[in-house]
């Protein structure tokens, strides 16, 4: 993922990869090089020679870069998960509003232009359904299957119910790591709106799907005509 950042800033009008920083040295000198910046083995080395940070480390590793680049002074994009814990999420919140920096986490399905098509079009979604399965890649096994995979559709789900949570109920198991590699989560939010939420990284095929469920119009409409009529 670092990589695909460097590659994206270097060609991002208006900014200059300044430098790359990663702990084998022989794998930062060849992104470096194809870029043209500087390579360091440290995050610390970057803190006075940017203006901003892509953190995209293993997940234990995003409090603790993200909170000194913050108290550095440097706006910071975290890969997600934002953190390991709720705690450290909500210490790199904290920082970040008494530095009047910004803290951005990649949920970049937020920008894919097929979701932002279908959020145009809700308007009071009543029923979310999402299945996101993949093989086991190895990548991302620092975290249960909900932080690597099923992240991104939690965002996007409280992102189109636009109300609290106000009920939980999940299921996950282990399969070939240490954490929960196969879930599902049921959602309940405050306006009534159900979310139901499946991921995996150890399936046989890849699948992305989304669903949103909600009235018709013409079926509101309808039947508010029938209300008038009766009202008369």
């Amino acid at each position: 993922m670092g990589r695909l950042h460097a590659e994206k800033f270097s060609r991002c009008e208006g900014a200059t990869l300044a430098a790359v920083v990663d702990s084998d040295p022989e794998r930062a000198a060849a992104l470096a090089d194809a870029y043209g910046a500087r390579v360091f083995s440290h995050f610390s080395e970057i803190l006075s020679i940017a203006d901003a940070a892509v953190i995209a480390a293993p997940t234990e590793r995003h409090h603790e870069i993200a909170a000194a680049c913050l108290r550095a002074g440097l706006h910071v994009l975290v890969e997600k998960p934002i953190a390991r814990t709720l705690a450290e999420a909500d210490d790199l919140l904290e920082l970040a509003r008494k530095s009047q920096r910004v803290l951005q986490v990649g949920h970049v399905e937020r920008y894919n232009k097929a979701y932002q098509a279908l959020e145009q079009r809700m308007n009071r979604p009543r029923f979310i359904d999402a299945e996101r399965l993949s093989a086991f890649k190895g990548r991302g096994a620092d975290v249960d299957v909900i932080l690597d995979v099923m992240i991104h559709d939690l965002d996007l789900a409280a992102s189109l119910a636009r109300a609290p949570v106000t009920e939980i109920s999940a299921c996950g198991f282990r399969v070939l790591t240490g954490d929960i590699d196969i879930a599902n989560v049921r959602l309940e939010f405050a306006n009534g709106c159900v979310a139901n939420l499946a991921a995996s990284r150890v399936s046989q095929a890849p699948v992305r799907k989304l669903r949103v469920f909600q009235a018709a119009l013409r079926a509101r409409r309808y039947r508010r005509h029938r209300a008038v009529r009766g009202a008369l």
